[in-house]
């Protein structure tokens, strides 16, 4: 059962629903040239999803799957396995090619938005920087105790003590850093050590999230994979984190005494703002964001017991507007924005059973 609130001029043009038939499915990505196809995948196979046409198709098997991306330029998938094999499925041939090896276990695949960089974390807290003929550019170990080519901004508004700080107010610029880790995060988060990558929309930057002495952080890198920049330490940052395409925020989970909000940085690792949610972390948790491609919606994904929501935040005069929540009576396992320039406000869920849903 799906309930859908009552929208705020947000419009709810149509819903698409597929079942799939599959409740193994773990993630799903679209293939941005050709409209009304996803391939899903599970632990050790890749579907390919009509779901205009209500179809679903195995393409292949590949033990040890972790994620799959559709490459534009050569119209193929390029395939991660945990063990660090890279591999291209060529849709002609239907046949693997094997491209690279990453010689750790890898946890994440990451690719640019031009699809000219991926970026692939491992298990030893390593990020990989690879270009698209598959040549290395930068291996860096994230828990390296550098902070980056630029330091913070020590005037006007890169100064922690001018920046705004929403509710908490001057108190929050003077707040002392914590030392104390049982304070910094909920033991799910520090059993939680996956690293994520997310990038800027015009490519030129990517932040990675993870998970260093109980605390939760992020680094900046450039294109090049140089540091630029480190977070400054906060209390209680969670593992989900998302960039507005358009640059101007870095969106990361946060609960902050006895709230729980989304914090707002700044490309530098600066905390500018937040959004206050509706609940608190005891009774809901956030497990995903998601800016929409042209950076005017927020989703945050969120899981209640067996329950999964969606909501949908805009911002307007520096007031954040819910304007949707999608209810759902089981997990979601999978969300994400459509990225074709001709499908920016439709959203793609995949659900624990297999149904799909495209909102639009």
């Amino acid at each position: 059962m799906i309930v859908i609130a009552k929208m705020r001029n947000l419009l709810l043009l149509c819903k698409e629903n597929f079942n799939t038939g599959c409740n193994k499915l773990k993630s799903v990505k679209v293939d941005t040239q050709n409209s009304g196809v996803s391939y899903a995948t599970c632990e050790d196979e890749v579907f390919r999803i009509r779901w205009r046409e209500q179809k679903m198709e195995s393409l292949f098997t590949c033990p040890d799957l972790l994620d799959v991306e559709y490459l534009m330029l050569s119209t193929e998938l390029c395939v991660a396995k945990k063990s660090g094999e890279i591999l291209l499925w060529n849709f002609e041939r239907n046949s693997f090619d094997e491209v690279g090896f990453c010689g750790d276990t890898i946890t994440s695949m990451s690719w640019s938005p031009d699809q000219e960089l991926v970026v692939f974390a491992t298990e030893s807290s390593k990020i990989i920087l690879i270009n698209s003929l598959f040549d290395i550019v930068e291996e860096v170990n994230l828990l390296e105790n550098t902070f980056g080519d630029k330091e913070f901004v020590v005037l006007g508004w890169g100064k922690k003590e001018t920046q705004f700080h929403g509710s908490a107010g001057k108190k929050a610029a003077q707040r002392k850093e914590v030392t104390d880790i049982t304070e910094l995060l909920a033991p799910d988060e520090i059993e939680n050590t996956k690293v994520n990558v997310v990038w800027r929309g015009d490519g030129e930057y990517f932040a990675v999230n993870f998970l260093k002495d109980n605390l939760r952080l992020f680094k900046v890198f450039n294109r090049e994979g140089k540091l630029q920049y480190t977070s400054e330490k906060c209390v209680g940052l969670e593992s989900a984190i998302a960039w507005k395409p358009s640059g101007l925020w870095i969106a990361v989970p946060q609960k902050v005494s006895d709230k729980y909000v989304i914090g707002l940085f700044e490309k530098n690792g600066l905390r500018h703002r937040e959004l206050c949610l509706p609940f608190k972390r005891d009774d809901e948790i956030v497990k995903s964001l998601k800016w929409s491609s042209d950076s005017v919606v927020l989703a945050i994904q969120t899981v209640k017991g067996n329950q999964s929501f969606i909501y949908l935040y805009t911002l307007g005069n520096y007031h954040w507007y819910l304007k949707q929540s999608l209810q759902f009576q089981q997990i979601v396992q999978h969300f994400d924005w459509d990225p074709s320039l001709y499908e920016w406000k439709s959203l793609h869920v995949l659900l624990a059973d297999g149904s799909y849903f495209v909102y639009k």
